[in-house]
C-alpha cells in the first residue's frame, strides 16, 4: 500500500516506526512509502485496517503531519 507524507522530513521516521511494528516499508519517492503490515492469514481489508491503525498512532506523535494511505494498484483493479 502506498503512503504519502505531507512533509518529506518525516518519511524516514515513519519507515522506522513501521519497521518497529514488523511492517515492510520502504521509501519510493520524496514523500512516498510502500508499506505492508506483517504477513498473516487475514484478508486484505483487515490488513488495511491494521496499517491505518499504525498510521493513526504515528500521527498522534507527529501533530500537523498528514499521511494518506492510498489504494494500491492491485486493490483498485480488483474493486
Amino acid at each position: 500500500m502506498k503512503i504519502l507524507v505531507s512533509d518529506p522530513v518525516f518519511v524516514d521516521d515513519l519507515v522506522r516506526f513501521l519497521h518497529g511494528r514488523q511492517c515492510s516499508a520502504e521509501q519510493i519517492g520524496a514523500r512516498a512509502i510502500d508499506a505492508r503490515p506483517p504477513e498473516s492469514s487475514q484478508d486484505a481489508a483487515y490488513l488495511r485496517k491494521e496499517l491505518k491503525a499504525y498510521l493513526r498512532a504515528w500521527r498522534e506523535m507527529h501533530p500537523g503531519v498528514r499521511v494518506d494511505l492510498l489504494e494500491s494498484t492491485a486493490a483498485a483493479s480488483k474493486a
